[in-house]
């Protein structure tokens, strides 16, 4: 039991406190969402999808921090919090708004692009320089270290939406069937034919290898997330981590 003031605290388990507050924020945030975010990400671009979520949560945290939290909401917390939204307004209105089929061959060939190679040695140099900072606080400002705990979660969430949305897929995929075109002779005349073929992903091992890796980075991003918000207040720190977020998995998709 941990006392302060002369009153009963909690109790931590594995650095996780146990109580009614923490529980019920841990199911509403983890649990609630999720059948609703792989319905979304099934049937959605996650370019569209995840700018409008991040960004309202953006919102809705710099209206109820103050309220529930009682953190100060300054001028310049208004102005940033401004830029994102109509950040998230231009990259919905102008963003693609199309959400191709994909069989798991294709959805694994795009992982071998020069592109998304290229932003994966970015992302993994980037995000090791941030776990340092996290990790070695003495050499790292407090503004660095604000930066480096928005950074991190916000890099290890942006790849699980990545990896949900290709479960969502392969999960589509297997109930609605994946669309093919037929070329036919007929009279001489050339007509295309579009069939559904149906193909049962669960019998790969490949959804199951990206389910493990949803698993673990949500882990890790609940982890730093965590530890994020225990060391700085939400009206800050926020929309460092979701604007981060939000950017990386537009560039991803």
């Amino acid at each position: 039991m941990i006392e302060s003031q002369g009153k009963k605290g909690y109790v931590k388990c594995l650095g996780i406190p146990c109580n009614i507050y923490f529980v019920s924020g841990f199911i509403i945030l983890a649990f609630v969402p999720l059948p609703l975010d792989f319905i979304a990400l099934s049937n959605a671009g996650q370019s569209l999808i995840i700018p409008v979520g991040t960004g309202m949560t953006i919102v809705w945290n710099q209206i109820l921090s103050p309220l529930v939290l009682k953190e100060t909401f300054s001028r310049q917390d208004m102005y940033a919090t401004s830029i994102i939204v109509i950040g998230v307004l231009v990259s919905t209105l102008f963003g693609t708004h199309a959400s191709p089929v994909y069989t798991a061959d294709t959805l694994l060939s795009f992982f071998g692009r020069a592109p998304f190679l290229i932003l994966l040695f970015f992302v993994v140099v980037s995000q090791v320089c941030a776990l340092l900072c996290i990790h070695f606080p003495k050499k790292t400002s407090k503004n660095l270290q604000l930066l480096a705990l928005g950074y991190a979660p916000a890099i290890f969430g942006s790849l699980q939406i990545m990896f949900f949305k290709v479960v969502g897929e392969l999960n589509k995929n297997t109930f609605d069937g994946v669309p093919l075109q037929i070329e036919k002779d007929v009279n001489g005349t050339k007509e295309i034919e579009t069939k559904q073929h149906f193909q049962n992903e669960f019998l790969s091992w490949r959804i199951y290898v990206f389910v493990v890796f949803v698993v673990i980075l949500a882990v890790m991003q609940f982890t730093y997330m965590n530890r994020g918000l225990s060391e700085h207040d939400a009206i800050k720190y926020l929309p460092v981590c979701l604007s981060v977020c939000s950017t990386h998995t537009i560039l991803s998709s």
